[in-house]
């Protein structure tokens, strides 16, 4: 059995790269990218770090979530079907978290939300000084599974998809850091508000030690 190893420097400036200890993609904080150690070699992605609602609230730290530019096509069973699709014409952009997530079904899944709601960030100029993005536990390739399920869902609420071919073609990716703050038991979407239970965010205790938080 064969091992290969990588050195985690950005193979563009040669800084040290941020990740946990599940990470897919890593984060040089210099070019502001994301890196993922593909077979081929490295796999680049801009990061662009989310301004928060309330300018007068510092983020706590910073959660990933992939961005995903989207063509939604589909081969409708029914009128029915037909008439619900119609929601895929303005479906240009599906959001999908990075990040790994207890039960994200039942305490809210952040990629769904941004994606349902239309939430559109306003891109800050940087990340707050001292707080740091890492925590990308999904490739591109592992979230991208996830823009077919998110239509068919979005769908399936409006009419019964049974029958019905739903294809979701990518072409754009990036990666967005997201905001957050604490409030006792709760980790609070700066962007969206958002609520998530801290104890459902499974790295949360390596991401607040990197960004040397208690």
């Amino acid at each position: 059995m064969s091992v290969r190893v990588t050195a985690l420097l950005c193979p563009d400036c040669g800084q040290a790269l941020l990740g946990l200890r599940y990470d897919r993609v890593f984060f040089c904080l210099t070019c502001g990218q994301g890196l993922d150690p593909a077979e081929g070699g490295w796999e680049r992605y801009p990061v662009t770090a989310a301004q928060p609602a309330d300018s007068r609230e510092v983020p706590r730290f910073y959660l990933p979530l992939w961005r995903f530019e989207v063509e939604a096509t589909f081969a409708s069973a029914n009128r029915r079907q037909e008439v619900a699709a119609r929601r895929l014409d303005d479906l240009t952009v599906i959001w999908v978290s990075a990040f790994n997530m207890l039960r994200p079904s039942y305490y809210g899944d952040l990629g769904l939300l941004y994606t349902e709601k239309k939430v559109a960030p306003v891109p800050a100029e940087r990340p707050v000084p001292g707080r740091f993005i890492a925590g990308c536990a999904r490739s591109r390739t592992d979230a991208e599974r996830y823009t077919s399920l998110f239509a068919t869902y979005i769908l399936d609420k409006r009419a019964d998809v049974t029958g019905m071919t739903i294809a979701v073609a990518v072409t754009g990716a990036a990666i967005w850091a997201i905001p957050f703050v604490e409030y006792g038991d709760k980790a609070v979407d700066m962007v969206s508000g958002a609520e998530l239970p801290v104890f459902s965010l499974d790295d949360l205790e390596d991401l607040k030690r990197i960004n040397r938080l208690k």
